[in-house]
């Protein structure tokens, strides 16, 4: 009777744990499926961290090469500034030193009031078109 018993009893314990170990496998199967889902949403937001990286060292490198251009642009504007003030202003003897003024300060305006990002945040292609125009003026040796 108690071979019986224990025989009755592995046969109950058996199924139970075949059916118990079936729905262990199917739930580990769906906490795998749900991680490699977890792991694809991360690998997506490392791309798109890994793009806002560079997009961010592209505005931080022009925002530095606008500062140099400006810089530069605001010393040689004062300085023109200077020379045309440091005596009285004769029109046909000083106009080329006022155009020279006028341009630098418009100059140091154009770049000053230029946004350097846009709405989406990409460059904008006014900040590069001032860079390409006034790197030269800013670079040029002065001329009294």
């Amino acid at each position: 009777m108690a071979l019986g018993a224990t025989t009755l009893n592995v046969v109950t314990i058996g199924p139970a744990l075949l059916v118990a170990g079936f729905v262990i496998k199917g739930q580990g199967t769906k906490a795998l499926t749900q991680a490699r889902g977890f792991e694809a949403t991360i690998a997506g937001a490392i791309a798109e961290l890994g793009e806002m990286d560079a997009q961010l060292a592209a505005v931080d490198s022009r925002v530095e090469e606008l500062s140099a251009i400006l810089e530069q642009l605001v010393v040689r504007a004062v300085a023109s500034l200077d020379l045309l003030e440091s005596e009285p202003f004769v029109p046909q003897a000083h106009a080329a030193r006022f155009q020279r003024a006028l341009t630098l300060v418009m100059a140091v305006r154009d770049v000053a009031a230029t946004p350097v990002i846009a709405a989406q945040g990409e460059l904008t292609e006014r900040s590069a078109k001032l860079i390409v125009k006034y790197r030269a003026m800013a670079e040029e040796k002065e001329v009294g």
